[in-house]
């Protein structure tokens, strides 16, 4: 006897409550057990769906296990059988016990997988469920050619079925446009079946071709992650006059072990672990000569050595360590500029972004009411905060080139105070951060071809190329030698080529500045992070 309206509609009402409560509480769990999962909102079925469905499938009220319906959506086809891994197991176990059964599974169904993924799948199942006695399991092509797995899962002691489907959004939407155009009453043409199942060939191509370039992502990720391990601190920021510690000068051993100390960390940083040990070593001296009594009554002189002390373990690449020593100082030195400058760096180098922005700008702020701070000081925070924006991206591209804008201000108030390889380093920067600021305009009027975009392309172009000029001048002057200048001159004149390919002139000169940037590079050792920007640069101007 075929089921009327009416009793679809009691029976659906009847299931209400029970599904309800079903829903809310795998959502909860569901938003809990993998990151990677985005849920749909989840539906119930309507008395309509339902009754057309005992119709069209010839089945009764108490044989439909779909009344309600919830979406599992993974951006990555990578991910799909991880989320299976953790929502089998949720279904089965509790606080890491097994237990009898909280939700009883009917059916798994897989749809559009090769048989060796059905056999993962279902293994994965089998470690909490019996097939055959407690579950179903099926496979099936489907003409669609959408991926997807079905779950049919009930809370014990609740009353109706929920169908809870695991596939990536690509694979969602194809399916929600498969389902619009080809689930029609009556028969679905022939041609739209046959042309969503050749469509389906070019999904898959597209799934793969995502998650091949996630997997680049996750290369580059890994590369960055590793160079942010290894990154030491550049340099030393001299103290102020009040702050280095009198008693340095009041005993003879501790102002010989000081004055060796400074000297290593005051020029240029080579950091090695001999370095690390041997600065340690007149650390200790240092510490060993103070008094307990001498250390309590001088907050400079504690200030000092719990800085260095940070100072070293940054050296050593221990970073957290370092971040916790230099977060103690700031509990008890807020006007420190260089405290919230290092916390800034650290955070940064961990991946804590937001944090490391914030100290920065508590760094930047109290530049500004420092008396009597070295210009040289600021000089360095300033390219650090313009290289710091720079990494962040291109929608920081405008802030960075004001950072350096102020370094070179700095620099200009007292050149004397600078060495000449600060100078070109400044030179290059200006240029460099320039050139990215050109770059992301131009790329983006290529791409949107709006006349204002154009317009900012081209005074872009024209700052940059100002500072190019002197670029050219460092190398002429024997500059050649620094990497960093190179690869600005060489990336400049291919950009400058790319701008009008007619003019042949500036991809030759690309080219001859890469050859020396390439001969450059076979000279050891050099930053792992410049060579892999290098070479991808030799790379694109050599194909040409």
């Amino acid at each position: 006897m075929s089921v009327t309206l009416t009793e679809a509609e009691s029976y659906v009402v009847g299931l209400k409550p029970s599904l309800d409560a079903q829903m809310t509480i795998l959502k909860g769990k569901l938003s809990s057990i993998s990151s990677k999962i985005y849920l749909s909102p989840g539906r119930l079925k309507t008395k309509e769906s339902v009754y057309l469905k005992t119709k069209r499938k010839s089945k009764r009220l108490n044989e439909i296990y779909d009344y309600a319906g919830l979406r599992l959506l993974c951006l990555f086809e990578d991910d799909i059988f991880e989320v299976h891994k953790d929502f089998v197991r949720m279904l089965r176990v509790v606080d890491d016990e097994e237990i009898d059964a909280k939700y009883q599974l009917k059916k798994c169904s897989v749809y559009n997988w090769d048989k060796d993924y059905q056999e993962s799948i279902k293994n994965e199942v089998n470690k909490y469920y019996q097939e055959g006695k407690e579950y179903k399991f099926e496979s099936e092509e489907k003409p669609s050619g959408y991926k997807s797995i079905h779950y049919v899962v009930r809370q014990e002691g609740q009353r109706g079925w929920v169908e809870v489907q695991l596939r990536t959004l690509i694979q969602d939407v194809w399916g929600q446009l498969e389902h619009s155009i080809s689930y029609k009453k009556g028969g679905v043409h022939p041609h739209i079946r046959k042309s969503f199942y050749l469509l389906s060939k070019d999904l898959g191509n597209i799934e793969s071709l995502l998650s091949y370039l996630r997997t680049v992502n996750k290369k580059e990720e890994a590369g960055e992650e590793y160079f942010n391990k290894s990154a030491k601190p550049q340099y030393v920021f001299n103290y102020e006059d009040s702050i280095f510690p009198i008693i340095f000068n009041s005993k003879e051993e501790l102002k010989n072990a000081s004055d060796s100390y400074w000297e290593m960390v005051n020029g240029e940083l080579l950091i090695t672990p001999e370095w690390v040990s041997k600065a340690r070593g007149y650390l200790d001296v240092i510490e060993d000569g103070i008094s307990a009594r001498e250390l309590a009554k001088n907050q400079e002189l504690t200030y000092w050595i719990k800085m260095e002390k940070a100072f070293l373990l940054f050296c050593e690449e221990k970073h957290e360590k370092s971040l916790e020593i230099y977060g103690d100082v700031e509990k008890e030195h807020k006007d420190r500029y260089c405290v919230y400058f290092r916390m800034g760096e650290l955070y940064f180098i961990l991946g804590r972004i937001v944090e490391a922005l914030d100290a920065f700008d508590k760094a930047e702020s109290l530049l500004k009411t420092t008396d009597g701070l070295g210009l040289v000081n600021q000089h360095r925070i300033k390219t650090k905060l313009a290289y710091t924006y720079w990494r962040l991206g291109e929608e920081y591209i405008d802030i960075c080139n004001e950072e350096i804008d102020d370094a070179r201000e700095k620099y200009y108030e007292n050149p004397d105070d600078f060495t000449e390889k600060q100078r070109m380093a400044l030179v290059n920067n200006v240029c460099w951060y320039r050139l990215e600021k050109y770059i992301i305009l131009q790329n983006r009027f290529l791409c949107e071809r709006k006349a204002e975009d154009e317009k900012k392309a081209l005074k872009a172009y024209e700052d940059v190329t100002a500072e190019f000029e002197e670029v050219e001048k460092c190398l002429q002057d024997g500059g050649k030698e620094a990497g960093h200048m190179l690869d600005t001159a060489a990336w400049y004149c291919y950009w400058s080529y790319k701008r009008d390919i007619r003019n042949k002139d500036f991809l030759a000169k690309a080219k001859v500045y890469a050859y020396a940037l390439n001969d450059m590079t076979k000279s050891p050792p050099r930053e792992m992070r410049s060579m892999k920007t290098y070479m991808a640069h030799i790379q694109e101007i050599m194909s040409e």
